[in-house]
């Protein structure tokens, strides 16, 4: 049966810092650390990193963090995208401003208004 560490004990026995321990608990790289009801982290002394076995973790951590965050540049850039082409296209005139007074009838959603007009005089 294991018996659980506090991190200075395990630090002595690993040559890693207590303090980088507690950061790799804190990131959730070291899920098999338990706490104590007063919320102090403990590790079991079987399962005491070693140096390589922390430098996979941050590495493996760093690679997620770098996908994460070329995913989300990615969706930045076409957000940003799609707000220059809004822009654009609130800039540019569209059909029913080049066609002007003379066709507006024709592009209204029910055609020519026949209340106004050269009909309503009659």
């Amino acid at each position: 049966m294991s018996e659980n560490l506090k991190l200075s004990e395990a630090a002595k026995l690993c040559g890693i810092s207590a303090r980088t321990l507690k950061l790799l608990i804190a990131d959730g790289l070291l899920p098999q650390a338990i706490r104590t009801p007063q919320g102090h982290p403990l590790l079991p002394d079987d399962a005491i990193p070693t140096w390589q076995d922390c430098r996979q973790l941050i590495e493996q951590q760093r690679d997620r963090l770098l996908q994460r965050a070329a995913y989300l540049l990615n969706r930045v850039n076409v957000e940003l995208e799609a707000i220059s082409n809004d822009r654009r296209s609130a800039r540019t005139p569209d059909a029913a401003t080049r066609a002007g007074p003379a066709h507006i009838d024709q592009l209204l959603p029910l055609g020519p208004d026949h209340h106004f007009g050269s009909h309503a005089a009659t």
